[in-house]
């Protein structure tokens, strides 16, 4: 069974999510590089070097809760 596998960027400050969506599927076999960054009221997803999906949303909030889906792993670094 083969899966439609996106990947999903959602960050709220305060003022409501902005939410960022892959179009295509990255079940391929392949291992990608998934970068999700938050820089103050803008957010970003890139795979492979590639900018896929941009969003924003404005509040005051800037910590990170991060949580993660099907047994996936990633590393994260926050900057003040």
């Amino acid at each position: 069974m083969k899966y439609f596998l996106q990947l999903v960027f959602s960050f709220n400050p305060g003022g409501g999510a902005a939410t960022m969506r892959t179009k295509q599927s990255f079940n391929d076999g392949v291992w990608h590089n998934a970068v999700m960054e938050r820089r103050g009221e803008e957010g970003i997803l890139l795979v492979d070097g590639f900018q896929l999906a941009r969003s924003s949303s404005r509040g005051e909030s800037t910590s990170i809760d991060l949580q993660l889906c099907n047994s996936m792993s990633t590393q994260y670094m926050t900057r003040n």
